[in-house]
């Protein structure tokens, strides 16, 4: 509900939210259990549905360490078929505070063992002042941009609002901005929405930020430059990629 709220709640009520793109349309595919890890099987049957019933942006679960060799051709075939459609995916990072340049996680855009995933993006949590979430893993290559997901008011359950943090407010944040491009240009495809948002992001270059990290299994912290935390080096910016997307169109 919080997540849905964040991209396409009512504007204005009370005052009190501001969803990102208020017109979009939200399609609800429960691909996870009552418990433990939603199967990859459902997972990849249902961004297959959501690409043949018109979704232009796919919000996953978290990526996850494990995934049997078999199972991950599913998760490779159905993204690549989103690619092959237009369809933006999107997929938030665990909260482990590792680095992805030394532990696998998928989905990934490499993980087809060939060409390269163009319409697959990573995403963390920042939060109000700009800084990444101390537990999100972390990759200069790897994780895409950073996205607020730390003490965001949304809807709730039975007509109520909530602050919240999660990952999954920060994927929202970014599908959010994708569906708001999406309206507006719907001729842009889901890799061009991702390289419009990398390139359009509140740049972080050469700021110096605190994260948690994982040493010999046992948690720490370090300082980055913000460039070595994300391949974008900056935070989501709705306004800026509205324009980058706008000038793309034209």
């Amino acid at each position: 509900t919080m997540i849905a709220g964040v991209i396409a709640g009512q504007r204005g009520v009370e005052g009190r939210n501001n969803p990102i793109a208020d017109k979009a349309e939200i399609m609800t595919l429960v691909v996870e259990a009552g418990g433990g890890e939603p199967y990859l099987k459902d997972m990849a049957l249902a961004i297959r549905y959501a690409v043949d019933h018109g979704a232009s942006v796919v919000v996953l679960p978290q990526q996850n360490s494990f995934y049997p060799e078999s199972q991950k051709v599913w998760m490779s075939e159905a993204i690549r078929y989103a690619e092959e459609k237009g369809v933006l995916v999107i997929v938030p990072v665990h909260e482990m505070s590792r680095d992805l340049s030394e532990s696998t996680f998928f989905p990934n855009r490499w993980m087809t063992g060939g060409k390269e995933l163009t319409n697959l993006m990573v995403v963390a949590s920042s939060n109000k002042e700009g800084n990444p979430s101390m537990r999100s893993n972390y990759g200069a290559r790897e994780l895409d941009l950073f996205a607020p997901g730390m003490d965001v008011f949304s809807t709730y359950t039975g007509d109520t609002y909530q602050t919240g943090t999660g990952v999954g407010l920060a994927a929202a944040s970014v599908a959010g901005v994708a569906a708001l491009i999406k309206a507006y240009y719907p001729a842009l495809t889901g890799t061009q929405i991702r390289d419009i948002l990398l390139e359009s992001v509140t740049s972080r270059a050469g700021v110096e930020v605190e994260k948690g990290i994982e040493v010999n299994g046992k948690p720490t912290q370090d300082l980055f430059l913000f460039e070595d935390l994300c391949l974008s080096g900056g935070i989501l910016n709705a306004y800026q990629a509205v324009m980058a997307a706008d000038k793309l169109a034209k």
